[in-house]
């Protein structure tokens, strides 16, 4: 099902989403890191680290003191680098738009009309499809 009018106002959707300043920054951030081979490479010895301290934990291995010390000091250090701290920043920012458009879009096809502020923040407290107990 291709409604030209409901991909005419998604293209307006998008084109708003392009244009909107707060969200181009969070790109630019996101671009920076990404340019940063510095802060990207510490960040991704940190994920890669922590992901292997998660997997022996769950293995159920037994954690060194040492590993974890090393571990919190580099994540300590990479939390210090404004690069990584601004790019997490963005990406959470820019998830939190995703999350937002698709749940007035999901609220909407719910109710079979367009959602008020209160239509959402009743789905936001927690029952069926706020606080995502049921699945959905």
């Amino acid at each position: 099902m291709e409604s030209t009018s409901i991909v005419s106002k998604i293209q307006d959707l998008c084109a708003a989403l392009v244009e909107d300043e707060s969200i181009k920054q969070h790109n630019a951030n996101i671009d920076a890191f990404l340019e940063n081979d510095t802060a990207k490479s510490a960040y991704e010895e940190v994920s890669a680290l922590g992901g292997q301290l998660q997997q022996m934990q769950q293995s159920g291995q037994e954690l060194k003191a040492e590993e974890v010390e090393a571990f919190e000091k580099k994540r300590e250090a990479l939390f210090e680098n404004d690069v990584v701290t601004t790019f997490l920043e963005s990406q959470k920012a820019l998830q939190e738009v995703h999350t937002m458009v698709g749940a007035w879009v999901g609220k909407t096809l719910e109710i079979g009309e367009v959602p008020t502020e209160e239509d959402m923040k009743e789905a936001q407290g927690g029952e069926c499809c706020g606080g995502g107990g049921c699945g959905c």
